[in-house]
């Protein structure tokens, strides 16, 4: 504060902030915001938030503004070998809701093309919003956050819009009967979806055991009410506790997205690989991805790669299901369709077949020379 005075902050405003390439790790607050603490449009991209606790909300984010996160990472890697290479990348954000964001007031926030993984609170291990809020959670992947109440991956009682995003391996440790603990709802929350993979998110409870509950409700009720889970098809469930089911099936449920452990598959983040054989591969709505293409300037996957590839071979490139899109399928040389031949119109002349085809020739017209004699 050139030139102000000692102790008086009036005339100075910050109307927005802006964090590109910056690492926010092992910090600490008694309060909110174990990292960060955020009243003011923010834009975060290619962040690393990483070993930060709030006393209070929010480990890594607490957030009370409009909030926009892309090619970034909220928590922990999992790849070992990036483990070895970035240690500071391993321990968790904690707080006491929303280990990596809490997200309070009246805003938007978009999550795109990141990571929100291995983060940890009592409600919403990775993400808590509250009413009023809607988050955009695009080409992202919310993993391995565990909530000891409810919520590991995500809770709320505002709205969540999933377009290809993969929810998988987060824990609860609740008793709430109807609660989740890949998505959960208390107070009226909302999560839309489509083109989305729920997979292996479990309550685990001292006392009855282990289930699978990739969507929940908490609050006293049993089981949601309605309303709560909203498909918009073209979802893989791998139970059926989502309430899908869209448009006669367009959803699957009971169905093994064949995910492969969180690892570094290219990109700044990492990802659910899809197995060979996924169901999720060429099993999304390309207009879903078109229309994501048109938001954010690029039809591309979490890593950055291409999205709306032919990964199951059959000649027509349909987007994939979830935040991983599986390289493209060549179809050369007798793949799904049956035998071939693939000749290259660039390979240069050679010689060895020409004399092959030479000498073949010259056998059969010996051979018919013979047999007229």
């Amino acid at each position: 504060f050139l030139g102000g005075k000692t102790g008086e902050e009036e005339g100075y405003v910050i109307e927005n902030v802006t964090l590109n390439r910056v690492g926010v790790l092992n910090s600490w607050s008694g309060a909110d915001g174990g990292g960060i603490y955020s009243a003011v449009p923010a834009d975060l991209k290619q962040v690393a938030i990483s070993g930060n606790t709030g006393n209070a909300n929010g480990g890594g984010i607490y957030n009370d503004a409009a909030l926009s996160i892309s090619d970034s990472l909220i928590g922990v890697v999992f790849d070992p070998n990036t483990i070895a290479a970035h240690p500071e990348l391993t321990t968790p954000n904690v707080g006491e809701n929303g280990g990596a964001l809490f997200d309070t007031g009246l805003h938007t926030t978009s999550i795109v093309r990141s990571a929100i993984n291995g983060n940890q609170a009592i409600g919403g291990g990775g993400i808590a919003g509250r009413a009023g809020i809607q988050i955009l959670i695009d080409n992202s992947t919310v993993s391995g956050n565990t909530g000891t109440d409810v919520g590991g991956g995500i809770t709320t009682n505002g709205t969540i819009n999933l377009r290809n995003a993969t929810i998988a391996n987060n824990t609860a440790t609740s008793d709430a009967p109807g609660g989740g603990a890949g998505l959960n709802s208390f107070g009226g929350g909302k999560f839309q979806m489509v083109n989305t993979v729920l997979a292996n998110n479990v309550i685990s409870s001292a006392e009855k055991g282990d289930r699978v509950a990739n969507c929940g409700c908490s609050g006293g009720s049993a089981e949601c009410t309605g309303g709560e889970m909203i498909s918009d098809g073209w979802n893989i469930e791998d139970a059926d506790t989502c309430n899908l089911f869209y448009l006669q099936g367009l959803d699957k449920i009971f169905t093994d997205a064949r995910l492969a452990a969180l690892a570094n598959n290219g990109g700044l983040t990492e990802t659910h690989a899809l197995g060979s054989g996924s169901p999720a591969i060429d099993d999304g709505n390309n207009n879903v991805c078109s229309v994501l293409a048109a938001v954010y300037g690029v039809n591309v996957d979490q890593r950055g790669q291409p999205r709306v590839t032919d990964g199951n071979g059959d000649g027509v490139a349909v987007c994939d299901v979830g935040a991983f899109e599986a390289p493209g399928v060549s179809t050369s040389g007798g793949g799904s369709g049956g035998g071939g031949c693939a000749i290259n119109p660039e390979a240069g002349f050679d010689p060895i077949w020409a004399l092959f085809i030479f000498l073949s020739l010259g056998y059969v017209a010996r051979r018919i020379y013979i047999r007229r004699r």
